[in-house]
């Protein structure tokens, strides 16, 4: 356990972090469609959607033998689906995730 502040051992025993109690991590987020993308001439920035579990799988597939419980794209999608926030609540403890697209990708499609 670590003490950062020693002088009261009471609440370093009873939390964690130093005598703060915890605090709830709520997110607010808005909807899909509202999400930023960022584009330039060469990238594009954007959230990741659920039609992307094919592109992840087949740029990861190779290192997620080694460290990924991931073994095809039809677990890759199921990842993502959890990922995936209906509301608010849902969002607790987790994070966004985006993807980078090569500009001359997005001119292909």
């Amino acid at each position: 356990m670590i003490k950062l502040r020693p002088e009261i051992d009471e609440e370093n025993t009873r939390y964690v972090n130093g005598g703060a109690p915890p605090q709830p991590f709520l997110v607010m987020l808005p909807p899909k469609e509202s999400l930023p993308t960022i584009r330039t001439e060469r990238l594009c920035l954007r959230p990741v959607t659920l039609d992307d579990a094919q592109a992840l799988w087949d740029a990861r597939s190779k290192t997620s033998e080694w460290l990924s419980p991931y073994t095809s794209s039809d677990e890759m999608y199921q990842w993502l689906n959890r990922k995936t926030f209906t509301e608010p609540a849902a969002a607790v403890g987790l994070m966004f995730q985006f993807v980078i697209v090569l500009g001359q990708i997005l001119r292909g499609k």
